[in-house]
């Protein structure tokens, strides 16, 4: 099997910070910038995401995970993060700077032999639960896998 990402969609909150990707050629890694504006992690900050699957020949999504009011510091700080991001800068606060995680491969993220043929939705967001601005960040990865 093999995977095949088709579109990313990515928000970052304007006064926060400035968001784009770049897809490979071959359509199987992608490349995240970030430069931050402002400081994250001075109010409370919850991550939502959740991985929808269309299989072949059907005609709507399932959803396959929905996990909902993560904490989002804490999850930085869990050691297997850090390592699949082969980095410790990620930590709250998050200071203000330019950012990048290069070559991430979805087909390293979720093993695609063990996952049905269709399309995937992946989609994270990050929100101040505090703050004027509820949602920081969103980022949308739609792939295939046949």
């Amino acid at each position: 099997k093999t995977v095949r990402i088709v579109r990313i969609k990515v928000f970052g909150e304007r006064h926060f910070m400035k968001v784009y990707t770049h897809i490979d050629e071959d359509r199987t890694h992608f490349d995240i910038y970030v430069s931050l504006l402002r400081r994250l992690g001075s109010n409370y900050l919850i991550m939502n995401f959740n991985l929808r699957l269309k299989s072949e020949g059907a005609t709507d999504f399932q959803k396959i995970i929905d996990m909902k009011g993560v904490n989002f510091c804490k999850f930085l700080m869990d050691p297997l993060l850090q390592n699949f991001f082969r980095s410790e800068i990620l930590l709250c606060p998050v200071k203000i700077g330019n950012y990048s995680i290069m070559r991430l491969e979805t087909g390293k993220v979720i093993d695609p032999h063990v996952l049905s043929r269709g399309t995937y939705k992946f989609f994270v967001e990050i929100v101040e639960a505090t703050g004027e601005i509820p949602k920081v960040f969103a980022m949308q990865v739609i792939s295939q896998i046949t």
